[in-house]
């Protein structure tokens, strides 16, 4: 809670890139050979390291930060946040113009399971 939102995109997608690359090496063995799995591992970290790695893992983590920014974007609109309820009025006196029944100010339901986004 005490970071900001770009700095835990920014942390989300750097654990993301190193997931993604996880799983893309893991189907490459469900859908082909282990040998082939270990071709592209070896030419994407020995063989190109460090130039193609490092781009690779860039490239991968922009696209992760965006993909991030669009979907709380998504969120925001499927979900935007309610219009916050009026400052609690001070305590009336008892006079005539307060216990009039056209005195009294109509209250915003509040949802109890609604909470507001970030």
């Amino acid at each position: 809670m005490a970071m900001s939102a770009a700095m835990s995109r920014r942390i989300r997608a750097i654990f993301n890139t190193f997931n993604f690359w996880t799983i893309v090496l893991y189907n490459l063995v469900a859908l082909n050979s282990v040998d082939f799995t270990k071709l592209v591992a070896k030419r994407l970290l020995l063989t190109g390291f460090p130039f193609t790695t490092v781009v690779v893992l860039f490239v991968t983590y922009c696209l992760i930060q965006v993909i991030k920014e669009r979907e709380r974007r998504q969120a925001l609109l499927d979900d935007p946040d309610p219009i916050p309820p009026p400052a609690p009025a001070p305590p009336a006196t008892l006079s005539a113009a307060t216990s009039s029944p056209t005195a009294a100010v109509a209250q915003p339901i509040v949802v109890p399971g609604k909470t507001k986004a970030e």
